[in-house]
């Protein structure tokens, strides 16, 4: 696997008494993207899916957390978790909605899928996304 790339990850949080949702980013680099591989249980491809590898070891500004320690501490970290938002490239201007990153031409895509394959040396470590 050939990590030579980056990717932005945008985290959904809600801010404010008016409970506004920001998607804040954090750039990885060192991952591996591969597009319309994503796997379905673990046989079949599944076209226009997204299969993203993201070494233990990728280099970032901040900090991995799980998706419960991520909500105690947003602004220190950042986490992998259904929902949120990741995109090929770096990109480091939070965006208000889905639509205005989608709109801003990035080629992003929905995590519909983590899997944190934690076994062997640390240069196997990785996190699997599936995404679309």
């Amino acid at each position: 696997m050939t990590s030579n790339e980056c990717c932005t990850i945008f985290n959904r949080r809600v801010e404010g008494e008016e409970r506004r949702e920001v998607f804040e980013p954090t750039v990885l680099s060192g991952i591996c993207w591969q597009g319309g591989g994503a796997m379905r249980d673990r046989k079949q491809p599944t076209d226009g899916n997204l299969e993203i590898f993201i070494p233990f070891s990728a280099h970032s500004s901040r900090r991995y957390a799980p998706p419960r320690a991520y909500a105690a501490a947003p602004a220190e970290c950042w986490t992998l978790r259904e929902g949120d938002l990741i995109c090929r490239g770096a990109f480091s201007s939070p965006v208000a909605s889905v639509r205005a990153l989608l709109e801003s031409g990035c080629e992003a895509a929905i995590i519909m899928s983590v899997s944190e394959n934690d076994f062997g040396s640390e240069a196997l470590r990785h996190w699997e996304v599936c995404a679309r």
